[in-house]
C-alpha cells in the first residue's frame, strides 16, 4: 500500500503538486517546458529536505519517485521522469515509459552514496548493456557519486562510455582499496591490451596487508601473469609481516614449480613460519627457507 497520496493542480501553464501523508504535506511547483521535456517540477533539495520535513527524513528519493510515478500515470503516460535530488527538480520527458523502467529500476537499487551495496550484491550487467547512451550517462553519474568499489568498476566497464572509463581510470588511485585499484587495472587491460597491468599488480602485491582488501584478486591476477617482476612482488609480500604473507608464499612456490597442492609437510611448515603472530627470528628463518626453495633473493 502506498504511504501517501498526490494531488495535482493546474493553473494556466503551471500549477502545484502536493504530496500528502497523514497530516503532513510537501508542496511542489510545476510548469510546462519545451521539448524534449513536457514539464518541470521542483521542490525541496537534498540539503534542506531533512530540516524542512523531519517526518520524512531520509525519504527524499522515495517520495520524489512516488510523485513522478503519479504524474506520469495520471497526466503523461507517454513520458518518463528524470530526477536531480540535489537540486530538488524533476523533468517530465517524452519517451516510452516501459523502456525507461530499465534505468529506473537500476537507479532504484543504488543506495545513497554513503551507503555501499550489501556484500555479495552486484549489478545486473546485461541490463546495463541494454541502456541507451543518455540512460548510461545517468547511471554513470549515479555510480560516480558513490564510493567506488570493484563492483562499481565492473558496472562502469559494462556501461562503456567515455565518462565511465574516466571514473575507472580514477579508481586506479583509490586511496583505500587495493581490490578497487586492481579491478580498475584489470578492466583497463581488457579494454586496451597495451595497458601496463604488471606495474600496477606488482605495486599492489607489495602493499597487501589485510586478506579482505584485495588478496583474492591479487593472487588470481598474479597466477595469470607470472612474470619475473610479479614473482619478485610475491616474494616481497611473503617477507612482509602480514596475514597475506602465507598465501603469497604458497602461490610463489607453485609458480616456481617447487610445490603442488596439497603441500608437503615441510613446505607447510615453511609457510607457517611466515605467519603474523610468530617471532621475527622464526619468520626470518621461514623466509630464508622460502628463498632457497624458489631460488630467489629479495630485491630491496
Amino acid at each position: 500500500m502506498r504511504p501517501g497520496r498526490v494531488e495535482i493542480e493546474e493553473r494556466g501553464r503551471g500549477g502545484r503538486i502536493v504530496y500528502m501523508e497523514h497530516d503532513h504535506r510537501i508542496a511542489f511547483d510545476w510548469e510546462f517546458a519545451l521539448p524534449p521535456a513536457l514539464a518541470l517540477i521542483w521542490g525541496p533539495g537534498a540539503a534542506d529536505w531533512d530540516a524542512h520535513h523531519p517526518w520524512a527524513a531520509g525519504r527524499q528519493r522515495e517520495i520524489y519517485e512516488l510523485v513522478g510515478e503519479e504524474v506520469v500515470r495520471r497526466r503523461a503516460r507517454q513520458c518518463h521522469v528524470t530526477f536531480d535530488l540535489a537540486a530538488g527538480t524533476m523533468e517530465v520527458r517524452y519517451g516510452d515509459p516501459a523502456e525507461r523502467m530499465e534505468v529506473r529500476e537500476i537507479l532504484r537499487r543504488l543506495p545513497e552514496p554513503w551507503r555501499p551495496l550489501p556484500e555479495g550484491e552486484g549489478f545486473e550487467l546485461q541490463r546495463l548493456e541494454r541502456l541507451t547512451t543518455p540512460e548510461r550517462d545517468r547511471v554513470v553519474a549515479a555510480l560516480a557519486a558513490r564510493e567506488i568499489t570493484s563492483r562499481e568498476v565492473e558496472a562502469l566497464a559494462a556501461l562503456d562510455t567515455p565518462a565511465a572509463w574516466r571514473e575507472i581510470a580514477g579508481a586506479l588511485r583509490h586511496h583505500l582499496s587495493i581490490d578497487t585499484r586492481l579491478a580498475a587495472a584489470e578492466a583497463l587491460k581488457e579494454r586496451n591490451p597495451t595497458f601496463d597491468l604488471e606495474s600496477v599488480l606488482c605495486r599492489q602485491l607489495r602493499e597487501l596487508n589485510d586478506p579482505r582488501h584485495g588478496l583474492t584478486r591479487a593472487l588470481r591476477l598474479a597466477e595469470a601473469n607470472p612474470s619475473p617482476a610479479v614473482r619478485q612482488a610475491l616474494l616481497y609480500a611473503s617477507y612482509n609481516a602480514t596475514e597475506c604473507a602465507g598465501p603469497c608464499a604458497r602461490l610463489l612456490l607453485r609458480l616456481c614449480g617447487t610445490a603442488t597442492e596439497p603441500l608437503e609437510p615441510a613446505l607447510q611448515e615453511v609457510i607457517g613460519r611466515l605467519g603474523l603472530h610468530v617471532s621475527s627470528f622464526e619468520r626470518q628463518a621461514g623466509f630464508e627457507a622460502l628463498c632457497r626453495r624458489v631460488g630467489m633473493e629479495l630485491e630491496r
